[in-house]
């Protein structure tokens, strides 16, 4: 078999999607016969596939909401039909009187806290389901980080290079990639020789303002996150959080220089 190592990653991942006929599915698997190593990605990634199952199959099974019934929504609109002339009016008057609140406070908006919400969400569920693991804690090990980091960064479609947290007593297991609200994720396992672990959480930025740095906790967890215009970070341990911060602020400086990204954030 003489495919090229990128496409081989695609047919990799063909396999285990069921997407091969008959004839290529018994090249691929004959070649990872030979190759323990890849054989080794095509289980983690089979295991991927199961655990997502297992976490979202049951939603096909929940009936329709009432509020997305088509009826419902057809009513809603027509309802709304009217009322257009009064919103936008009352939608002036808002403004008028939001601008006129902010002279007087010499305030600044700032975004709400929805999308750090999420974004903490999203990794401390993935802490949570794949922190227990003994047998596939990550997908890729971190025996090849070179590997890791160049697969990672091709997928989420982002520069990432794992920190190397060795300085704070952490070494790094591998990582995996997992879904998010804005696209492919990227997650790296960390381990101590206590066998506690954390992981650091990656995902696509959106090209906006940089997120302020900010704590989190959690039953059994805390967390700090971060942000650059194009990378979303976050960190996650049964840690306190003076030993997580250190954490942070370690991986915050070398994702800093490895992207030649910067944050909103002032380490201090």
């Amino acid at each position: 078999m003489t495919t090229a190592p990128d496409n081989r990653d695609l047919e990799i991942n063909a396999l285990v999607d069921g997407e091969l006929d008959a004839s290529t599915q018994a090249e691929v698997e004959a070649w990872l016969a030979t190759n323990p190593k890849s054989a080794e990605q095509a289980s983690a990634y089979r295991q991927f596939n199961t655990d997502l199952h297992q976490i979202f199959d049951k939603v096909l099974d929940e009936p329709i909401p009432a509020a997305l019934h088509p009826a419902l929504i057809n009513a809603r609109r027509t309802a709304l039909w009217w009322r257009r002339p009064m919103m936008a009016a009352a939608a002036v008057l808002l403004v008028l009187i939001g601008g006129l609140g902010m002279w007087a406070a010499n305030a600044v908006l700032v975004p709400g806290p929805a999308a750090s919400d999420t974004l903490v969400a999203e990794a401390t569920r993935a802490y949570a389901v794949y922190v227990p693991e003994l047998l596939h804690p990550v997908e890729v090990t971190a025996s090849d980080p070179d590997h890791l980091n160049n697969w990672l960064s091709s997928r989420t479609g982002r520069t990432l290079v794992a920190p190397d947290l060795t300085g704070n007593g952490f070494r790094l297991l591998g990582g995996r990639l997992l879904p998010s609200a804005d696209g492919p994720a990227a997650q790296f396992m960390y381990q101590d020789t206590g066998g506690r672990r954390v992981t650091l959480y990656l995902r696509p930025g959106d090209g906006a303002e940089p997120r302020e740095f900010a704590a989190a906790s959690g039953d059994g967890w805390n967390a700090f996150s971060w942000g650059y215009p194009q990378i979303a970070c976050v960190i996650v341990g049964d840690l306190e959080p003076p030993e997580l911060r250190a954490l942070a602020e370690s991986a915050y400086r070398q994702i800093g220089v490895s992207t030649g990204a910067k944050s909103a954030n002032s380490w201090q």
